[in-house]
């Protein structure tokens, strides 16, 4: 019953985000029959006949003011066209790009077909471009009825781009969204090396926009670093070869501006767990996903390997003032289609902190999340702020000084990790005579200890400071955990409190990033109520 609900509930969020199950059975049912030649087709061109109308389309389109979009949209129209047009139609035909260009630019406005007002300013325009071939108004008037009667009155097909947008919908419904920045940018970047797929490869029924676009995700998402790309190695195939065609088909190039196969940035379990909700997304097998991409990316290959000339996005780099806790300062630049893994790369170099230290970002009272890429997170003059990832599961120590403005909330956090496996708070009105103190509590590993696994007895496991805090003045404070203690000290004066004989280990539970008040937002509380500076960790 609870996993019938929760299918239910799913497909109520698709629904509401207009990705229903039941849209991408129609889209697939309608590329069938759309991409099934007809037997009285035309489907042989003379060579280069689909590369000059395709140029010929880009090049209208661009001096109309279309959206790079469109390109995929009118390719697929004109293959289309050429599957269902009868036998004997003249190709190349000036009229015909221009038709299809302007059904493309109508989109669902087309009722009357041969009668728009709009058809001279684009036979001017084609004129301009190519004025060595001419064609008149009535012509593209009636090219264009003759596209809607071979295609059957049917022009807005799902293109690559919508599959894109349909799959990456459901993929944030699944994963409540966690991964939205680095989809959004992925939906962005997937728009160039689809436009070289419906450039240079006709579609057609064995590779059509849905089998493009789910190589496409799978790719992007490799390129990302949410999923392994050995996880995307079709069956048969030796890994070798795989990586070797990943890198060829340079679709890191064309997403990220590198040409090295990426480091996953989840671990194994939540890599697997993504890979599942991509099948989902999809609604496919994860080995037809597989298939997509050696598809995907053998045509991506040939195209390089032909010597096509594909630009990359020229990127002006962002300039950004990174700094610690300590007060260490630097400004790092960066492309906007780089990683956040490189990004905390850059920035360690610059703060001169060791490799192996795992650091975490924060901008503007918000931690980044651990993968995505720059131009999704960070603005050109961003001030970002390093904090170190984890504590030592056995012993640390935290210093800071604190300045609470009031204790009207009933709690004030001035520490808290990710995971909730340490806070350092003020108390308010709801802890009676105990209002105006400060409280400390960790969480252990093994869940050992009273009060839910929390080592030591104390007050409901928390340490009490000994003393209130006075509001709107500094206090050091030093929160400490050693092996078999924790220990709070506020302006000199500790309290400090042994693990009790019955919790045999207290290490702390995986704590994540440990964020001092205003690096993290919590309802209710204000950024100015709880000030902290000269935090440090050891």
């Amino acid at each position: 019953m609870e996993a019938s609900n929760h299918i239910e509930t799913r497909a109520d969020a698709f629904d509401q985000r207009s990705a229903a199950d039941e849209l991408l059975e129609e889209w697939v049912a309608r590329e069938a029959v759309m991409f099934l030649p007809s037997s009285t087709s035309h489907t042989q061109l003379p060579s280069g006949t689909r590369e000059n109308s395709l140029a010929l389309m880009v090049g209208l389109a661009r001096s109309m003011g279309m959206l790079h979009g469109c390109c995929l949209q009118f390719a697929n129209l004109f293959d289309l066209y050429c599957l269902h047009a009868l036998q004997g139609t003249q190709f190349p035909s000036l009229a015909t790009c221009i038709a299809l260009v302007r059904l493309v630019q109508k989109g669902e406005t087309v009722n009357v077909p041969g009668l728009d007002a709009d058809t001279g300013p684009i036979v001017q325009i084609a004129a301009r471009l190519h004025p060595s071939v001419q064609t008149s108004e009535e012509e593209v008037n009636r090219q264009e009825v003759a596209v809607l009667q071979a295609l059957g009155w049917r022009v807005i097909l799902p293109s690559i781009q919508s599959w894109l947008e349909k799959f990456v919908i459901r993929l944030n419904v699944l994963t409540n969204d966690v991964f939205a920045a680095s989809l959004t940018w992925l939906l962005e970047k997937s728009l160039f090396p689809a436009t070289v797929l419906v450039m240079t490869s006709p579609t057609t029924l064995a590779l059509p926009p849905q089998r493009q676009a789910r190589g496409l995700l799978g790719l992007g998402l490799a390129s990302a670093g949410l999923i392994p790309h050995h996880e995307l190695q079709p069956l048969q195939v030796c890994h070798d070869w795989w990586k070797e065609l990943f890198i060829r088909s340079g679709v890191m190039g064309l997403l990220c501006g590198s040409c090295s196969v990426p480091r996953c940035e989840l671990g194994h379990e939540h890599y697997q767990r993504l890979l599942e909700m991509l099948e989902v997304a999809c609604a496919s097998t994860l080995a037809e996903v597989c298939e997509d991409c050696r598809d995907v990316a053998l045509g991506l290959g040939d195209a390089f390997a032909r010597g096509l000339n594909v630009r990359t996005w020229q990127e002006d780099e962002i300039q950004i003032a990174v700094s610690n806790m300590a007060g260490s300062e630097a400004q790092i630049s960066l492309k906007p289609s780089q990683t956040l893994a490189n990004v905390r790369e850059l920035v360690k170099e610059a703060l001169s902190i060791p490799s192996g230290n795992e650091v975490a970002l924060v901008l503007n009272n918000r931690k980044l999340p651990s993968v995505g890429v720059a131009s999704n997170e960070i603005s050109n003059d961003s001030q970002l702020t390093v904090v170190k990832r984890g504590l030592n599961p056995k012993r640390f120590t935290i210093k800071c000084r604190v300045r609470v403005d009031g204790f009207n909330q009933n709690s004030l956090f001035i520490l808290r990790s990710e995971t909730g496996a340490l806070q350092l708070h003020g108390l308010g009105p709801c802890y009676g005579p105990r209002k105006g103190n400060i409280a400390f509590y960790v969480n252990t590993a093994s869940g050992e200890g009273p009060h839910y696994g929390r080592g030591i007895r104390g007050e409901d496991g928390c340490l009490i400071s000994a003393q209130k805090i006075t509001p709107g003045e500094w206090h050091d404070v030093i929160a400490e955990k050693g092996e078999r203690f924790l220990s709070l000290t506020v302006d000199g004066q500790e309290v400090r409190e042994e693990v009790e004989r019955s919790v045999s280990q207290f290490n702390v539970r995986e704590s994540g990033v440990v964020l001092p008040a205003g690096l993290f937002n919590l309802p209710a509380q204000r950024a100015t109520e709880v000030a902290v500076k000269d935090y440090e960790v050891f």
